[in-house]
Formats: structure tokens, sequence, C-alpha cells
């Protein structure tokens, strides 16, 4: 069913502007993704792989070095397996949001939708565009969904493969559209 995926591939950097960072792991815990997204000036996202890791060993420290370095924050699926990861980064200085499985599968879903354009309207351009990574292709060959009540996500477990890639990149266009709140100052009244 993603065929069409090779529309939404692109080559070039990603846009200019404060970039939004998804992260994942495995089921297994044998692949940890990390995913950046930047929406262009129309608010088209485009998303690229910056580490893709074979564990979590080092990951919330390079997610915190990211967030640091660029801006932005790092949404977490904290109802799956990377849950640790998002305590670690925090401890390490990284801006994370955490979101369950209500707000997963709202992003799993808007994503299906920006890869099905193409499908459902002839000539329709894909609502994402992915940089050209072996790990995108192998994700979106592997994927498999799972539903949890009324809603889907991507299945970790059911899936032909690895998918972190994948989760991480629906993760990181949830970053993408959403801020964290600023932190506000306690008041104490006398």
């Amino acid at each position: 069913p993603y065929d069409q995926t090779v529309y939404c591939v692109y080559f070039d950097d990603l846009p200019a502007g404060e970039p939004a960072f998804g992260a994942a792991v495995s089921f297994e815990r044998d692949e940890a993704a990390i995913v950046a997204c930047t929406l262009d000036a129309a608010g088209l996202p485009w998303l690229e792989v910056i580490e893709l890791l074979p564990s979590v060993d080092g990951l919330a420290g390079q997610l915190a070095t990211l967030t640091k370095r660029n801006g932005g924050h790092v949404v977490i699926d904290t109802s799956g397996p990377a849950a640790s990861l998002a305590d670690d980064a925090e401890r390490d200085g990284a801006t994370v949001t955490r979101v369950g499985t209500a707000e997963h599968a709202a992003a799993t879903v808007d994503m299906l939708d920006r890869l099905r354009r193409p499908m459902v309207s002839a000539g329709t351009p894909p609502g994402v565009r992915l940089r050209a990574h072996p790990a995108f292709t192998d994700a979106l060959d592997a994927a498999a969904l799972r539903t949890v009540g009324d809603r889907q996500v991507l299945a970790r477990r059911g899936s032909a493969a690895p998918i972190a890639v994948l989760e991480a990149a629906v993760l990181a266009i949830r970053a993408a559209h959403t801020k964290p709140e600023a932190p506000v100052a306690p008041q104490i009244w006398i």
C-alpha cells in the first residue's frame, strides 16, 4: 500500500526553520531512531533520519545535544518501549514532550493520510517529504498496523521488521505541529 511513497522522497536539505524531533525504540530494543522534521513555508513536513542505532545507548544524550543546539523539542511515546528514554533525555537536558496512545494514534493516522494522498486523489502531491534513506524504505515495507479501541497505531511487534524510524517520523511530525508550553514560574501569595 505504500508504493506511492517514491513521490515523497527528496534529496535536498531540510527547509530552514526550527527542527522538531521524534524518537522511538523498537519492541526488541534492537533499533533506536531519531528523526527531524521541519515545516516548509506551506506547512508541509520534511523528514530526515538523524540517528539509527542498534540500541538505546547514548540516545538520550544525543537528544539533549540536538534540542540544545537546534532548539525545538522531541516527542516520545511513553506508552511503548521508549518510555525510559524520555526520563533519561530530560535528565540530560533535552526538551521532551510525552505522548500516549491517543496522541500516537492521531499522529499515525495523520502520517498515513499524508502518505496516501496521491493514491486517493490522482495528481495530488504527498502531504509529507522523506529525505532519501534506506531505513524509511525498509520500515514502510515492513510496517503493519494494530488496532487500539477504534484507533490504529504502528505495530511494533506485528511488523515484519523493526519500524522505529517510521514511528520516530510519525512523532517528529507531531512535534513540528505542537510546541511545549513555557514553564510557569511559581507564585507565592502572602
